[in-house]
């Protein structure tokens, strides 16, 4: 897999690919699967996951706040800040989101983007990783 062009990236991908050190993305939904995850690479590639644990963001939650492809999925996840303008058709006890802590490589975590319809020169936001 050649290395992406990493202009319009977030530092924290750009300083990843360039010092080949892994990344860390919080997974949602079908993400949160390992078996799901590994297997969504372009063209039959897989997705080799370092390590993938429980997680939880605070002071987010998840939000279908993206349109998808109707029919098939009319929408999809991500994080939203809970703050006092938020929308959220209910009120849960605790402002956090669970996910799926999950360590990637470079290339590894490119293949994700590309698989959740990212560009090689698309801006992402960085997802905060914790051990």
């Amino acid at each position: 897999l050649n290395k992406p062009p990493i202009y319009d990236r977030p530092q924290l991908v750009k300083d990843s690919i360039e010092n080949n050190t892994p990344i860390y993305y919080f997974g949602l939904g079908s993400n949160m699967l390992r078996e799901k995850l590994e297997n969504r690479g372009m063209n039959g590639t897989k997705i080799d996951i370092l390590t993938m644990e429980a997680a939880i963001v605070p002071n987010y939650r998840l939000a279908f706040n993206l349109r998808g492809f109707p029919p098939i999925e009319p929408g999809m996840g991500s994080l939203e800040p809970v703050d006092a303008n938020s929308q959220a058709l209910l009120k849960y006890e605790k402002d956090e989101c669970h996910g799926a802590l999950i360590k990637l490589s470079p290339e590894n975590y490119e293949k994700v983007m590309r698989s959740e319809g990212v560009g090689n020169t698309a801006t992402r936001s960085t997802e905060q990783g914790y051990e």
